[in-house]
């Protein structure tokens, strides 16, 4: 099961998932996720208190990534989920293949280059 909560400002829409992103789930997560694309805003994917994420849901977490959606854990199997979607799609640049370059700040706080970190 997994919990999608939505907060909305004048400049971000927050996705604060809890549970496991797995399943029914992740296409759930994707019309969400679709409708905070649509808004035009920033889009932050809180990722704190997810227990775990299948094929698909990493799958969607990537997409979200590469779309620019920061991706937001302080956990330490989350965070190395995180570092591992940044890593490949970085690679990805760097050989020359399509994706987006990201960095890494030190709570494992994805976000695009020139943003500020809060």
């Amino acid at each position: 099961m997994l919990r999608i909560t939505v907060q909305e400002n004048d400049a971000i829409w927050s996705l604060i998932l809890s549970g496991k992103l797995a399943g029914p789930w992740v296409d759930e997560t994707t019309n969400v996720w679709r409708l905070a694309l649509r808004s035009g805003k920033k889009i932050e994917v809180d990722l704190n208190d997810v227990t775990g994420v299948d094929t698909a849901g990493r799958m969607l977490l990537t997409e979200m990534h590469q779309a620019g959606a920061r991706l937001l854990t302080t956990g330490v199997a989350n965070a190395a989920l995180v570092t591992e979607i940044t890593r490949r799609l970085h690679l990805r640049k760097a050989s020359g293949a399509t994706g987006c370059e990201q960095e890494v700040c030190t709570q494992q706080r994805v976000v695009a280059p020139g943003e500020n970190q809060r």
